[in-house]
């Protein structure tokens, strides 16, 4: 029954992570978490954006995820998050690839 359980939660999830553009994840140091880095990485293997944001500081992101993910998506804090899509929206980002089809550029 657990097997059945844990299997549906997984595909739905990971289906959600199919359907989706980008994705942000609170990348918490303190609660362990299997699932979150589970879909992150999928995420990132299937070409998502993917932000990670920590409110007390992308110090505390944890150490290997920056093998994996680009510093520059990563904020600590979720006002930071805010204030660099607000440079997405205003057109400032046009130097970064996986902005290139919502600036048109393809």
């Amino acid at each position: 029954k657990v097997i059945e359980i844990a299997k549906g939660f997984c595909r739905k999830d990971l289906n959600l992570i199919d359907k989706s553009d980008i994705v942000v994840v609170r990348a918490r140091h303190d609660i362990p978490s299997v699932g979150t880095w589970h879909e992150c990485f999928t995420a990132w293997d299937n070409k998502k954006l993917v932000f990670l944001v920590n409110e007390e500081g992308v110090e505390k992101i944890p150490s290997w995820l920056f093998a994996f993910i680009p510093y520059k998506y990563m904020f600590g804090s979720w006002e930071d998050l805010y204030d660099y899509l607000k440079l997405v929206d205003q057109g400032l980002m046009s130097n970064d690839f996986r902005f290139a089809l919502l600036y048109e550029l393809l």
